[in-house]
């Protein structure tokens, strides 16, 4: 499949990617080396539409920014302060609890068993995200 015959917007996505002078989606660029990964290039190819990945929309929308085609962002939740999404808040929240976990077991006798250690630290993050969200309402 060419790239002129992608509909929007994984046309436009794919001429970010976009490393060689070829037309052709399998060789513009390597699959593998992109956020969104071999399997979502060969669905396109093949004409499916899967759904493009947050990080990569935000990545169009900062493109198109920067070229004066200024977009709405395409998130619906509300993000905390800093600009971040929520993901990136998990992943923030869960891993200093993590470290608090950690730290607690560090002078205890016991070892943490870190499946579990990171199963919780993942519940507090969650509940503290939940939390902060209700407050800012």
């Amino acid at each position: 499949m060419k790239l002129q015959e992608l509909p929007p917007p994984y046309r436009e996505l794919a001429e970010m990617r976009r490393v060689s002078e070829s037309e052709l989606l399998i060789e513009a660029f390597s699959w593998d080396e992109t956020p969104e990964g071999h399997d979502f290039w060969y669905d396109i190819s093949k004409g499916g539409t899967p759904e493009i990945p947050a990080p990569s929309l935000e990545e169009m929308d900062y493109k198109n920014a920067r070229q004066g085609e200024f977009q709405e962002p395409k998130t619906v939740e509300p993000t905390l302060i800093g600009g971040k999404t929520d993901t990136e808040w998990m992943y923030l929240f869960a891993g200093q609890a993590m470290q608090g976990f950690m730290a607690s077991y560090a002078g205890a006798t016991q070892d943490p068993k870190v499946d579990v250690v990171a199963d919780k630290s993942i519940e507090y993050a969650k509940a503290l995200l939940t939390q902060l969200k209700k407050e800012a309402i």
